[in-house]
């Protein structure tokens, strides 16, 4: 005989995800594995999840349509790839960079830049 399928409640699954818990998190506050809860309510917390990150976008939106600056950063850098730090020099900089200091560095060692050849 079939062990007797575990009642859960669908809401209180779809609230949980809805709020961000892991399927993990979930099994563990209403009691059964988390299998179970992939097998039988995958879809409802898919679309849970989805709908929480459609709702914090909206949020998002809002606050940066209202000159929130912190939002406006964020954004910028999630979705327009920007960065508040400075590229790498090019290269031929850095070459130019590493033979300069290797000149200052010879001229040193041999007493300062030569002067003009024996007369």
């Amino acid at each position: 005989m079939a062990r007797p399928r575990l009642k859960l409640d669908e809401a209180a699954i779809g609230d949980l995800a809805y709020i961000g818990c892991s399927t993990n998190e979930i099994a563990l506050i209403v009691g059964c594995d988390d299998q179970t809860l992939h097998n039988r309510f995958s879809k409802l917390l898919a679309k849970k999840r989805a709908e929480r990150r459609r709702d914090l976008r909206q949020l998002q939106l809002e606050a940066a349509r209202s000159k929130n600056p912190a939002m406006l950063i964020w954004l910028g850098k999630q979705e327009l790839d920007q960065v508040e730090t400075k590229p790498a020099p090019e290269q031929s900089n850095l070459f130019l960079d590493a033979m300069d200091l290797a000149s200052s560095q010879h001229d040193r060692a041999d007493g300062g830049t030569p002067g003009p050849g024996p007369q």
